[in-house]
C-alpha cells in the first residue's frame, strides 16, 4: 500500500517468521527489527507507521526512536482495526466467540485496541482520519483460518490443548451455507496520525 506513494518503504517486524510470511512488494525492504530499535539512519524517514501493534511496544523508547529517524516534517501514523463486520448472524457468532469462548484468553492490552488507542498520549499534531475499512471476500475456511490467527485462540490452544475454533465451526457453517461461497468481511480501521512534534 505505502509503496505506491513512496520511493522506498522499509517494513519491519521483530518476528522473522512474520517477515517470511509477508507478501513481497516492489520497493519494499523487509527488516527484522523492533519498533524501538530500528536499523535506520537518523533523520531520513518521512513517515513512520505502526500497525496493530502499539499496545505491545515500549512507547517512550519508540518515541525516542521516531525522534531519531524522523526527517524534518515527518509524520507518524498509528493504526489498527476493530472487530470484524459481517452479516448479522455471522457477526453475532464471532463476537460471542470473541467475548465468551476466548474472551478470558485475551491479554489485558487487547482493551487498548478495542478503544482505538485513544488512551495514549502521542506526540503528534493530530489530524482527523477519514473513516475506512479493510474489506475482503472470504470463504468459510478462510475465515476460520483468520480466526486461528487470534492471539487469544493461540493462548486457549496452548493452555487447554484443543482448538476453540472447532467449537464455533458448526454454527458458522449453518449460517454460511456452501463453505466455498465468498462473503464480504469488513474490519473498520482506526487511525491516529499527524506531524511529528
Amino acid at each position: 500500500m505505502l509503496a505506491a506513494h513512496f520511493d522506498r518503504v522499509v517494513g519491519s517486524d521483530g518476528s522473522v517468521a512474520q517477515l517470511r510470511a509477508a507478501t513481497r512488494a516492489p520497493r519494499v525492504d523487509y527488516l527484522a527489527s523492533l519498533a524501538e530499535t530500528a536499523a535506520l539512519r537518523a533523520g531520513r524517514v518521512d513517515l513512520v507507521t505502526l500497525a496493530q501493534a502499539f499496545h505491545w511496544i515500549d512507547a517512550p523508547r519508540f518515541y525516542a526512536e521516531v525522534a531519531r529517524v524522523a526527517a524534518a516534517g515527518a509524520a507518524l501514523a498509528i493504526w489498527g482495526y476493530a472487530r470484524l463486520q459481517a452479516s448479522a448472524p455471522i457477526e453475532a457468532l464471532i463476537h460471542r466467540f470473541h467475548d465468551e469462548t476466548v474472551g478470558p484468553y485475551w491479554s489485558k492490552e487487547r482493551k487498548l485496541v478495542e478503544a482505538g488507542y485513544r488512551s495514549f498520549e502521542i506526540p503528534i499534531h493530530e489530524v482527523p482520519a477519514p473513516a475506512f475499512a479493510i474489506e475482503a471476500v472470504l470463504t468459510l475456511p478462510e475465515l476460520l483460518g483468520y480466526l486461528r490467527t487470534w492471539s487469544a485462540v493461540g493462548k486457549y490452544f496452548s493452555e487447554r490443548g484443543t482448538d476453540p475454533v472447532v467449537l464455533l465451526e458448526p454454527d458458522l457453517a449453518a449460517c454460511w451455507g456452501e463453505p466455498t461461497t465468498g462473503r464480504l468481511i469488513k474490519w473498520p480501521v482506526f487511525v491516529r496520525a499527524g506531524r511529528w512534534r
